[in-house]
């Protein structure tokens, strides 16, 4: 995959090399970067920007069931489309086998715009237990 499509930028978290030197992230691996920081930013959090982010946090203490998981597809799909430019979201499934009571394991398969390249991102998504 070529770096012209997906471009070149800081990694996230933010690091550096042993040299001192900031730690650049390309191709794939920027993409799933950009992808996890719109996914852990709640809306309405960032003062110049308060409509970046997924509103997922608000079903923190639903039930784990076809309805949340609907809801889920939905916002993150949304938000995705909205703040991703360089993808397009084949599907979101998800999973909760083998894992805590409160995870959900959201899997985004995706396509590169104007590349053949196809990638996965793993989303996990947890949710408060009502003890």
């Amino acid at each position: 995959m070529s770096s012209k499509i997906t471009g070149i930028g800081l990694a996230f978290p933010l690091r550096v090399d042993s040299a001192g030197r900031s730690i650049y992230a390309s191709d794939q691996e920027l993409i799933n970067q950009s992808l996890a920081i719109i996914l852990l930013q709640p809306t309405k959090e960032r003062p110049f920007a308060p409509e970046f982010g997924v509103q997922i946090e608000r079903f923190r203490y639903e039930p784990n069931d076809a309805i949340l998981q609907s809801l889920l597809y939905e916002f993150i799909v949304e938000a995705i489309e909205v703040w991703e430019k360089r993808i397009k979201v084949k599907n979101v499934t998800f999973e909760t086998e083998e894992l805590p009571e409160n995870a959900i394991k959201c899997i985004i398969s995706y396509q590169i715009v104007g590349s053949s390249t196809e990638g996965t991102y793993v989303f996990p998504f947890y949710r408060e237990l009502n003890i």
